[in-house]
């Protein structure tokens, strides 16, 4: 919980490093191996690129599918560190949309925000509303996110994810 004013979110791109961070702090934690926290750390550097597996391939440099990459790494090495499980489920739940069609940052977002939904203790105080603002649909956080996370979100979506919450 924050007792500052809440960090103000305007830009996809801010909504995306809050919520990171956000799923970072609350975990839960728990002992993963290493090669796969290193996928998982991959694939939150690489969302602005609109992801899809053919650039998966070609920037990790492999012809098999990137997950059997890290199949193939997590038995090369032992060493296992406390990692936040929320961040593994999202890495998980964005990596089936990339196998299927190239992933944008706002399809991320809302990726993030259905993880973090289902992870709530308190099922009934959901995280953003979609309000109607003239011919916008605007995403805004609820006083529950923002007392949790410490963030105000105010954000103009992008046509072709407004009304988007429910799909994930």
């Amino acid at each position: 919980m924050s007792s500052t004013a809440p960090k103000i979110v305007t830009t996809e791109r801010e909504l995306f490093d809050c919520l990171i961070g956000y799923m970072r702090r609350i975990g839960p934690p728990r002992a993963y191996n290493q090669a796969a926290i290193d996928f998982v750390e991959y694939l939150i550097k690489k969302i602005p690129d609109n992801l899809d597996d053919a650039f998966l391939r070609e920037d990790l440099g492999v012809e098999e599918s990137p997950l059997t990459a890290v199949f193939e790494q997590t038995g090369l090495t032992q060493q296992v560190q406390e990692y936040s499980s929320l961040l593994v489920a999202f890495a998980a739940r964005l990596y089936e949309e990339i196998y299927r069609d190239p992933v944008r940052l706002e399809q991320a977002n809302r990726l993030a925000i259905c993880i973090l939904d289902r992870a709530s203790p308190d099922k009934s105080a959901g995280m953003f509303i979609e309000e109607e603002r003239e011919e916008d649909i605007w995403l805004i956080s609820t006083a529950f996110l923002e007392s949790e996370a410490g963030i105000r979100v105010e954000l103009k979506q992008d046509k072709d994810f407004a009304r988007s919450l429910s799909l994930y």
